[in-house]
C-alpha cells in the first residue's frame, strides 16, 4: 500500500480555525474523514507517516492528484524553465523551482521522493524524452531529460535537507553523486550533457549544475 506523505502533526484540526489556514490541517482534515490511516504508531507532535487505507481511495487520490499536476504544468508557461536547464542557469533553475513550489499546497515536510516526483510532473509532456530511476552508468540517476533533436540531455539528483543550511552542501553532493557513478557514460549518444545537483528544503529549491 502507498504511503501518503508524512506530518509532524496529525491531530485533529481545531475547529475554530479554518483548514484552509493552516496546510497541516488538511492532512488532518484526511485523517479524521477517512481518507488516510496511519502507517505506523502514532506519538503525539512527532513525525508519523500515514497511509492510503484501500485501494478504491487510493486511486481516487492519484486521479486527484494527477489532474492537479496536469493542471498546473499545462497552464504555466515553462519556457523559462528549460530555458534555464538547457542553458546551465542553475540560480535562475533555483528560483523557478522555487516558485513553483510554493504554489503547491504541499506540507513543509515531504520526503525526497514527492520533490522528485514534483519535478518529474514538471518537465512531463514537454516534447522532450523524461527519465525517471533509469539505469546509467554505475547506478539510477533520479532524472533525466533528453533532447534528440539537439543531442543535449540534463542529468538530475535530488536531496531533500534538514536545514536551509544544508542546502548548498546537500546539492554539491548530489552533484558528485552523478560524477562519481559516472552517470553521464549512459548517455554516450547526446554530444552535450548538463548535470544537475538539487536540494529541496520546504518549499525552497537549490540547484548546482556542472558538466
Amino acid at each position: 500500500m502507498l504511503e501518503a506523505p508524512s506530518s509532524r502533526r496529525t491531530t485533529c484540526p481545531d475547529k475554530r480555525e479554518s483548514v484552509h489556514r493552516n496546510e497541516t490541517n488538511i492532512w488532518s482534515l484526511m485523517l479524521s474523514t477517512g481518507y488516510l490511516t496511519f502507517a505506523e504508531r502514532y506519538i503525539p507532535y512527532e513525525e508519523t507517516k500515514l497511509r492510503l487505507p484501500n485501494e478504491e481511495i487510493r486511486h481516487l487520490f492519484i486521479e486527484e492528484v494527477d489532474n492537479w499536476f496536469a493542471d498546473m504544468a499545462e497552464s504555466a508557461d515553462r519556457t523559462p524553465l528549460f530555458s534555464a536547464i538547457w542553458n546551465g542557469k542553475d540560480e535562475e533553475l533555483s528560483k523557478i523551482l522555487t516558485a513553483y513550489l510554493r504554489k503547491t499546497i504541499s506540507y513543509y515536510d515531504y520526503s525526497e521522493s514527492y520533490y522528485h516526483a514534483f519535478t518529474a510532473w514538471l518537465v512531463a509532456s514537454s516534447g522532450y524524452r523524461v527519465m525517471s530511476n533509469r539505469e546509467s552508468g554505475n547506478g539510477r540517476p533520479d532524472l533525466i531529460i533528453a533532447d534528440a533533436d539537439t543531442g543535449k540531455a540534463a542529468i538530475f539528483e535530488f536531496k531533500r535537507s534538514k536545514k536551509a543550511d544544508d542546502m548548498e552542501y546537500d546539492a554539491k553532493k548530489a552533484l558528485g553523486q552523478i560524477q562519481a557513478m559516472d552517470y553521464r557514460s549512459g548517455l554516450r549518444e547526446y554530444d552535450s550533457i548538463i548535470c544537475y545537483g538539487v536540494a529541496f528544503f520546504q518549499k525552497t529549491a537549490l540547484a548546482i549544475s556542472g558538466q
